[in-house]
């Protein structure tokens, strides 16, 4: 008897599905050629890791529970610099108020967006429908900082919006390509390493990568470091991008304002 072990980590049910199929394939064949010989049999054990139910819960449910939350949340964002502009607001934040005043525009949203998904969390962790396996305060930073990514990706994409109806529609390049990407829907490690790399770019797709580790896998602190690392240079980046469209407006307002004054 050959036994083929197989340990699957079921973080993300839809990873496995293809791996298990081609597994019992192959036992099928070894099977039909071992028929009627002395040649040993072939068997495959499989034990989950972190799932053990086999259940879709933990991560459709999860998925959703921070997709809607997200999807509102940026409609909202992307609204805000048009909101600026038709409250007559526009030309007192960029010259007088600053950049820090107005990315601290962004920081009542994330409290709120925080607020609704670790709570959510909290109540479908204590009545035992969706797995917790991490602490709470490992995890707690990272809706927060999700919903600073969104906001900024919003205000890249529409910095010069003159009207909230402008912004709007830039949603679908910002939160549904995180949700599809970030191993919800697909598993990550399906796609081609190119894919992987550009999923990235969206504020979800690292969301999940923290959920995953933190909640379904009991990762702690120590070893997610390099993680937090990473999506602080990501917001780096995202911040520094606003910062030069910021110094763009200000530049064109002052030429204006020169040209009017002579």
């Amino acid at each position: 008897m050959v036994t083929i072990g197989y340990f699957a980590d079921s973080a993300n049910m839809s990873q496995n599905s293809a791996v298990a199929s081609n597994l019992q394939s192959i036992v099928a064949q070894a099977l039909s050629e071992t028929a009627g010989h002395s040649l040993p049999s072939v068997s495959v054990v499989t034990r989950n890791f972190f799932n053990v139910t086999g259940s879709y819960t933990n991560t459709i449910m999860a998925g959703f529970l921070f997709f809607f939350p997200s999807i509102y949340l940026g409609i909202t964002v992307l609204m805000l610099m048009g909101r600026l502009h038709v409250t007559g607001l526009w030309h007192e934040t960029i010259m007088n108020r600053g950049l820090s005043a107005l990315l601290a525009r962004l920081l009542p949203y994330a409290f709120f967006y925080t607020a609704t998904t670790v709570f959510s969390l909290g109540i479908l962790a204590i009545f035992n429908h969706l797995r917790f396996a991490g602490s709470i305060w490992t995890f707690l930073p990272v809706p927060f900082l999700t919903a600073v990514a969104i906001g900024l990706c919003a205000m890249i994409f529409t910095f010069n919006a003159t009207t909230p109806a402008g912004g709007a529609a830039f949603m679908i390049f910002i939160v549904p390509p995180g949700f599809v990407l970030g191993g919800v829907t697909v598993a990550t490690a399906l796609m081609p390493e190119w894919c992987q790399v550009f999923s990235h770019l969206f504020p979800l797709t690292w969301l999940f990568a923290f959920y995953r580790d933190i909640a379904l896998r009991g990762v702690d602190l120590t070893a997610e470091l390099m993680l937090y690392g990473a999506f602080t240079i990501y917001l780096t980046m995202l911040a520094a991008v606003v910062a030069l469209k910021y110094l763009k407006a200000q530049k064109v307002l002052s030429e204006h304002e020169k040209l009017l004054a002579e």
